[in-house]
């Protein structure tokens, strides 16, 4: 078995960018880059899409299980309790992740 886990990299669905993690009130969590205004372009509206790192574990072990069972496609869709998220590339040794917390846009894919 693979651990794939330490290869899979998580995107905000709607830019398409690598969610940084952060320092909330109570803990760590995910949190795309488009929330500061330092990563905005003038005008730009505020990403609120995040995760915690708790969901992004299940989610990864998931995604993991399906690797190995030789299961995983590009466009494989999934929900874990108000995360929602597809699977945009599989290689021999990455995985790219779209994520969407769906208590903060209610956008689907």
């Amino acid at each position: 078995m693979i651990n794939i886990k330490n290869n899979i990299e998580y995107l905000c669905k709607y830019h398409n960018c690598t969610f940084k993690l952060v320092k909330g009130k109570y803990s760590l969590y995910y949190r795309c880059p488009k929330y500061e205004f330092q990563y905005r372009k003038p005008g730009e509206k505020v990403c609120t899409n995040s995760v915690s790192l708790k969901v992004l574990d299940q989610i990864g072990d998931e995604i993991e299980k399906l690797y190995n069972d030789g299961l995983l496609r590009v466009g494989h869709c999934g929900k874990y309790r108000n995360i929602k998220y597809k699977v945009q590339v599989v290689s021999r040794n990455y995985i790219e992740v779209l994520i969407t917390n769906m208590d903060k846009k209610k956008e689907d894919f």
